[in-house]
């Protein structure tokens, strides 16, 4: 799948429907960030929560496959959609 801006943030925006569709994976992703219940929609539509939601995806095959299958692509797609948001990239000190 060709990953552009554009579908990476469509895509992106469609893993929030991922994690609120599932009541064990909403509770395991609100585990893990440590966010709360009434925090999770306003922190779901910032960036930072959309790679946070990215992030809980890649961070094991589980996860990943599921959200692969989710949004019909692979999990390479997944790495692909998180490294579009400039904010992932790691800074290369020279």
């Amino acid at each position: 799948m060709l990953i552009t801006p554009d579908v990476a943030e469509y895509l992106a925006l469609k893993a929030i429907e991922w994690v609120v569709c599932d009541t064990y994976r909403t509770n395991e992703f609100l585990q893990i960030t440590g966010l709360l219940v009434q925090d999770f929609k306003k922190a779901a539509v910032s960036t930072e929560g959309i790679i946070a939601i990215l992030e809980f995806a890649l961070s094991s095959d589980r996860t990943t496959q599921s959200l692969a299958e989710f949004l019909s692509c692979t999990p390479e797609d997944i790495q692909k959609i998180y490294a579009s948001f400039p904010e992932t990239q790691s800074p290369h000190w020279t």
